[in-house]
C-alpha cells in the first residue's frame, strides 16, 4: 500500500457533522447516510449496497463522542465469488494499522470484525477520525469471468458498517 498515516491529516471532515456513535449501525447504498464518507475506490451506489471498484476502497469513519473503551468495526456483506474468482481475501486498515484480513470463499452474507483500541484513532476536535481502507487484491471483473457485461472490478459488496462496544 502506498498510503501514510500522515495522509489522515487530508481528510475533509468538515464535509459532514453526522457523525457516527458506537453501536448505530450505518448502511451503504442509495440514500445511505455514509455515501458523502465514501473517499476512493466505489462502485455507484446501489439499492442497499455498495460494491468496491478496484483493489482498494478508502471510507472516513467519524465517532462521536470519541470511544473510550476498545470497539469491533463490523462491516456486512457479501464477497465477489464465482468460479473462475473462487476466493476474496480482504485486509482492513484503521489510520494505517492493519486489523483484520479475511479469506472468503462463499458467496454468502458475512459479518467481518475488527478490533480498535482508543489509542488508534486520531481525534480532532471531540471527533474520533478512522480512516478505513479495505484492500481487496482479488477484485475481478464479472465481464472477465463469464458473468455478465460488468466491467466493474468486484470483490466486496458492503450492506453495513457499525462501531460497536468491545
Amino acid at each position: 500500500m502506498s498510503w501514510t498515516p500522515s495522509e489522515a491529516a487530508d481528510i475533509d471532515r468538515t464535509a459532514t457533522t453526522n457523525h457516527d456513535q458506537v453501536d448505530l449501525t450505518r448502511f451503504f447504498g442509495v440514500g445511505g447516510a455514509i455515501t458523502e464518507r465514501l473517499l476512493a475506490g466505489w462502485s455507484a451506489p446501489e439499492d442497499n449496497q455498495n460494491w468496491n471498484d478496484g483493489p482498494e476502497v478508502a471510507y472516513s469513519l467519524q465517532v462521536s463522542p470519541p470511544p473510550r473503551k476498545a470497539c469491533i468495526i463490523r462491516v456486512e456483506g457479501v464477497p465477489f465469488i464465482h468460479d473462475q474468482a473462487p476466493c476474496q481475501t480482504l485486509t482492513l486498515y484503521v489510520n494505517g494499522l492493519r486489523l483484520g484480513w479475511w479469506s472468503l470463499d462463499t458467496a454468502r452474507r458475512v459479518v467481518l470484525e475488527a478490533r480498535i483500541e482508543p489509542e488508534q484513532w486520531i481525534i480532532r476536535d471531540g471527533v474520533a477520525i478512522g480512516d478505513v481502507r479495505w484492500h481487496i487484491p482479488h477484485s475481478t471483473s464479472p465481464q472477465q469471468v463469464g458473468a455478465g457485461a460488468d466491467e466493474r472490478k468486484l470483490g466486496f459488496c458492503f450492506m453495513s458498517i457499525t462501531v460497536a462496544s468491545a
